[in-house]
């Protein structure tokens, strides 16, 4: 009816799991919201509301049968620091992810590289030798389940993806407990979460483009508070740890996925530029020194991080050009075997740059939409499909009109 007033749209910040996946608003209720409720569906929060509220066991599993049972001890934090948490024997859908993290999920997280099998083998083993890491435990348990809700391509009740969380949600409260006493005896297992973590944020399957930037204007839930960027804080978060146990997680049964060299050697793995679509990217990535080098209002320090950034962007657009090999099909497409050699570009940017990313820097996120572009041929591995559109999609939103010109080229790749 014209003239009548329009009733404001309320977003809310706080939903459960459940009606974010549905894509319908949440009444926010407590612990069962009324869209779950009638629907009877398991109602789950995020992982800030569940994290905060420190749930005391292990979640349990969807219409699962107990194989055996034993009434685990709440798990509460303490003062004299973290605890356990409670041992118990798992039931038959816990065994059944187990099973399928070892025989799919695992050998799927990257076709490139044997990394596989140290997942598929010893990170397992890591996460039974003692309680501690029993939240290792519940992320494998968590990236299962959403491989096979990956799988299966059908999840009418949402029951794989809430599961996945709720596992995830309570091995975060564990890990965050954790981590500041992180010794010789827990790094591993600390390192091989922080490792689940990256995939479980890339792969969660509500997330949409607004994930990717909070800047308050979002309902989604984000697990750390005061960053704008927190999916890239997830990912980087790893590398804190191995800085401070780089030599025992060496000398480990993890050794492998650290690689030979040192990550942040602007030389580290390059060889030179031999196709023509090589040298082509390579001139475009170069012009981009042009959007700050002459820019005299930016300061020293700026310009310090925009330059290494890039320059890491161009040994590692390098090395996967060496690693693909021919483009497929004769086109700009290009298989590129091994997902870290464009994930490692996310661990080496200085800190600087990542809060130029989170200042809304133009110049910083139009090197990130390059970053992207790399991302965007990724079509082999499950987790990372569409993270690179994704990102890109945000960027695409932050930047203003007279910037969009510098960004045609990621743009074309994603396919736009």
């Amino acid at each position: 009816m014209a003239g009548a007033a329009r009733r404001a749209h309320t977003k809310t910040r706080n939903g459960c799991m459940t009606c974010k996946a549905r894509r319908i608003k949440c009444d926010e209720r407590k612990p069962h919201c009324v869209n779950c409720t009638r629907k009877g569906l398991e109602c789950v929060f995020g992982f800030q509301q569940l994290a905060g509220a420190r749930h005391s066991s292990y979640p349990p599993s969807p219409n699962s049968q107990t194989v055996a049972s034993a009434s685990p001890q709440p798990w509460t934090s303490s003062t004299s620091g973290p605890r356990s948490l409670p041992k118990q024997l798992y039931d038959a859908s816990e065994l059944g992810l187990l099973h399928h993290w070892s025989t799919e999920a695992a050998p799927s997280l990257n076709s490139g590289t044997a990394h596989w099998r140290i997942w598929q083998m010893d990170v397992p083993m890591i996460a039974l030798q003692s309680g501690a890491s029993s939240y290792l435990l519940l992320g494998l348990f968590a990236v299962a389940a959403l491989h096979k809700a990956y799988k299966l391509e059908r999840d009418p009740n949402y029951t794989l993806i809430t599961t996945a969380t709720h596992y995830q949600n309570t091995a975060i409260a564990a890990f965050r407990q954790t981590l500041p006493t992180i010794n010789d005896g827990n790094c591993e297992a600390l390192f091989a979460f922080a490792g689940l973590m990256v995939i479980f944020t890339f792969c969660t399957p509500h997330w949409s483009h607004v994930r990717f930037f909070d800047d308050g204007s979002s309902s989604e839930d984000h697990e750390l508070e005061g960053s704008t960027v927190p999916w890239l804080r997830v990912v980087r978060g790893s590398q804190l740890i191995l800085m401070s146990k780089h030599n025992t997680i060496k000398n480990g049964p993890l050794a492998p996925m650290l690689g030979e060299g040192d990550i942040r050697d602007f030389d580290y793995g390059t060889s030179k530029l031999e196709s023509a679509l090589a040298r082509e990217e390579d001139g475009r990535l170069e012009a981009l020194y042009g959007l700050w080098a002459d820019d005299l209002t930016m300061p020293k320090h700026a310009k310090d991080a925009l330059d290494a950034a890039l320059k890491y962007l161009r040994r590692d657009f390098t090395n996967c050009h060496v690693a693909a090999g021919k483009p497929v099909g004769g086109s700009s497409a290009l298989l590129i075997p091994d997902l870290s050699l464009i994930l490692i570009w996310l661990f080496v940017v200085p800190e600087e740059f990542v809060v130029l990313m989170e200042q809304r820097q133009p110049q910083a996120l139009i090197v990130l939409s390059y970053w992207c572009a790399m991302m965007c041929r990724v079509t082999h591995v499950w987790y990372a499909e569409g993270v690179g559109k994704a990102i890109l999609t945000a960027t695409r939103m932050k930047l203003g009109e007279e910037w969009i010109p510098w960004v045609e080229w990621p743009l074309s790749v994603a396919g736009w």
